[in-house]
């Protein structure tokens, strides 16, 4: 991934999944500090070498999610670089207000689909292809930690933690249980056509992901309980 092709949400949800503790730090440190940043203050700030700072903000600069500029030097010496974060750190507020488009879109499903559930599911899954396609950097294993390319589902476990559902390995390792739910409102339970368009999203997802080796299946428990997306086929591990 390029900063350049980061022109999407899925893409940026992509890039924020794709990162490690440390660089997640990193961008929350920036995103807090409200204006750009010289290594220098960074490295002051979180008591990290200089160079430990400079190779986490490439890595962010590379996934769009930090830019960086020249900042004007009045001696002879070299310009040095600010940067600022270009996203919010935490991604679930985002999530808060698609939310809110996901019920204009059950709504306008509600009054017009004769086949309400099976439209959703479509819609999901069109969004699951996009995210899927954003996201096969981070998730192929061709890039990454040797826990996240020995371990691909513990990324699908960040990268659905990234959009707020709060995910968390369930009982064995063919299963994540989802503990928030963005959709939902003031803890009721959210519109099942937002479920079933959650349903084909993570369906398309794992489909184009494992080269449709893997499927899913979700089970809208909310708020009673977690909701779980139980994986069938080859394991992710």
């Amino acid at each position: 991934m390029r900063q350049s092709d980061v022109d999407s949400f899925s893409a940026i949800t992509a890039g924020m999944a794709s990162l490690t503790p440390k660089q997640r730090s990193m961008l929350l440190v920036l995103s807090d500090y409200g204006e750009p940043a010289t290594i220098s203050v960074l490295s002051d700030m979180t008591g990290l070498h200089a160079n430990s700072v400079r190779e986490t903000l490439s890595v962010l600069v590379e996934y769009g999610l930090v830019r960086r500029a020249r900042v004007p030097s009045a001696s002879r010496g070299r310009p040095a670089w600010e940067y600022e974060s270009s996203v919010p750190a935490d991604l679930s507020v985002i999530m808060r207000e698609f939310s809110t488009f996901a019920r204009a879109v059950c709504a306008y499903l509600e009054t017009t689909s004769a086949t309400p559930v099976a439209d959703a599911e479509k819609i999901g899954g069109l969004w699951g292809q996009r995210l899927a396609k954003d996201s096969s950097i981070a998730l192929d294993g061709s890039e990454g930690s040797h826990e996240v390319r020995e371990h691909p589902l513990a990324r699908l476990r960040i990268l659905f933690s990234t959009l707020g559902f709060g995910a968390v390995a369930g009982a064995d390792d063919q299963s994540i249980n989802l503990t928030v739910c963005p959709f939902s409102q003031d803890g009721q339970y959210p519109n099942p056509l937002t479920c079933a368009m959650h349903k084909g999203m993570i369906s398309a997802m794992l489909a184009v992901l494992s080269s449709d080796k893997v499927g899913a299946d979700l089970v809208a428990n909310f708020p009673g309980a977690p909701c779980v997306i139980s994986l069938a086929g080859e394991q992710m591990r």
